[in-house]
């Protein structure tokens, strides 16, 4: 199994703004592609997301299973792990980069435009749901997130 995990901080992303890299659009023109939906049968695909930068090919329709855990002393997840999918609602492009967080592009040329990215988490008391945290995250909103 290849996987790939990266975790970014502040200082990480204060780091990379003083460094000036090149563009990102021009990192992402010298990239490979690779279509997400072919990473399961052809190996010679997955291996590319060994040297990066990699532009990840997302087509309508693809669904991206997700494997959600939560390393925690305070909670445990039940049922752990949490596995769901995603479903693509659109051709999309994901740049992942060695050294920063990956950035999205509808038309697979720029990636340099910042979106309206959110995430929420909050708790809940009421009579028909009891108690409960509420967390979403929005992606490429263009829209203010609704109320929970």
């Amino acid at each position: 199994m290849l996987r790939r995990s990266t975790y970014y901080t502040g200082s990480t992303m204060l780091l990379l703004a003083l460094t000036g890299c090149a563009s990102l659009n021009s990192r992402a023109a010298g990239a490979s592609r690779v279509p997400f939906a072919s990473m399961a049968e052809d190996k010679n695909q997955a291996m590319k997301l060994q040297t990066l930068p990699v532009v990840l090919v997302f087509e309508k329709g693809d669904h991206v299973p997700v494997r959600f855990d939560v390393d925690s002393a305070l909670f445990e997840l039940a049922p752990r792990p949490l596995n769901f999918e995603l479903i693509a609602s659109q051709r999309f492009y994901l740049l992942l980069l060695p050294d920063g967080p990956p950035r999205v592009s509808l038309d697979g040329v720029d990636f340099e435009k910042v979106h309206k990215n959110a995430f929420r988490f909050g708790f809940y008391a009421d009579k028909d749901r009891g108690a409960g945290t509420d967390v979403a995250i929005g992606i490429w909103r263009e829209a203010p997130p609704p109320s929970p």
